[in-house]
């Protein structure tokens, strides 16, 4: 696996080490990867819709599968941030 080195500010390095349960590898890795899908995702749109390929069917579809998406990533930061306050948000997920 490679290395990489990022830089934060030292205020939030020491909330980090504060955090000594957290694997921030994993999560920066994490983090990583999201930007890269989305970014994917994001060419893959601008590619159909500069084709004009885009049939109003596919764009609601597409527009939903945003919707889902977002939502389940609010539910997953809510209950990041919170799950152990109030027991967080309980989501029912339909990937089809």
């Amino acid at each position: 696996m490679a290395t990489v080195s990022i830089s934060v500010p030292d205020e939030l390095k020491k909330k980090m080490e504060a955090q000594e349960q957290v694997n921030w590898s994993a999560v920066a890795r994490n983090a990583f990867e999201n930007k890269i899908i989305e970014s994917e995702e994001i060419e893959l749109f601008k590619k159909i819709v500069k084709s004009g390929k885009m049939s109003e069917k596919f764009a609601k579809k597409l527009g939903a599968n945003i919707n889902r998406n977002v939502t389940n990533r609010l539910i997953d930061e809510y209950n990041r941030r919170y799950k152990h306050i109030d027991g967080g948000i309980n989501k029912a997920r339909k990937d089809d």
